[in-house]
């Protein structure tokens, strides 16, 4: 029996879009921003599978952040995150949002809190 050793890539690539490109009304900029759903091969009671995660990172490194959906615009195929300012969010200067994944879901548009758009997903990566 062989046994190959060497590096191993995973399914999980993250991209940047449409990030960095405004500022908004909140004074954030966005560095990066990525989505990827987990696919892996997972106990069914981990509850990681299927679980789309999007990550926004930002220039407000002193700052703990949050998403929250938006509620608005009659696009099923469209999530509109709004990120906000937290006491008690992620690690200084990104946030993260997870949900179930959809798979009709096409984009994902960051929002400031004034209404601004800070960033676009267009791709959510599926991490086998």
């Amino acid at each position: 029996m062989a046994i190959i050793a060497g590096p191993m890539l995973t399914g999980c690539a993250l991209f940047p879009l449409n990030a960095g490109e405004t500022t908004g009304t909140c004074g954030i900029t966005v560095t990066r921003a990525s989505a990827w759903v987990n696919m892996m091969p997972a106990r069914e009671d981990a509850g990681r599978r299927n679980v789309m995660q999007v990550l926004v990172r930002t220039d407000a490194a002193g700052e703990k952040l949050a998403l929250e959906p938006v509620m608005h615009g009659d696009d099923p195929a469209t999530l509109r995150l709004v990120l906000t300012r937290e006491d008690a969010g992620s690690m200084a200067g990104q946030a993260v949002w997870r949900t179930a994944h959809d798979p009709s879901l096409e984009e994902i548009i960051i929002l400031c809190d004034g209404g601004d758009e800070l960033a676009r997903i267009d791709a959510v990566t599926l991490a086998r």
